[in-house]
């Protein structure tokens, strides 16, 4: 997908095309997002934090019960948030350009 989008845009043009890289990469990030938040509002509420983390909490392995599963939750928050930095840092580099 982003080989043939990039096609779209000429050699010549190196900034459209990294700005086009990361366009497209951060864009599925978003749309990863909205699909995660999308599954778990169809089966959890989201009015309170309480009522989410019990309803997530029941008939789960221990692993899975409150206090783990908020732990899961921010290290999955930080793992994105690295993983968007370093994206973005390695889209910027000279040797990586497209």
């Amino acid at each position: 997908l982003l080989v043939g989008l990039l096609s779209l845009v000429p050699q010549k043009w190196s900034w459209a095309r990294l700005t086009w890289v990361k366009i497209i990469g951060l864009s599925m990030i978003a749309l990863n997002s909205v699909g995660l938040y999308t599954l778990t509002s169809a089966y959890y509420d989201f009015s309170s934090l309480t009522i989410f983390f019990n309803q997530v909490s029941q008939y789960k392995p221990f692993l899975f019960k409150f206090p783990q599963n908020l732990v899961w939750l921010i290290v999955y928050a930080l793992t994105l948030i690295a993983f968007i930095y370093q994206y973005v840092k390695y889209a910027d580099h000279p040797s990586h350009r497209p």
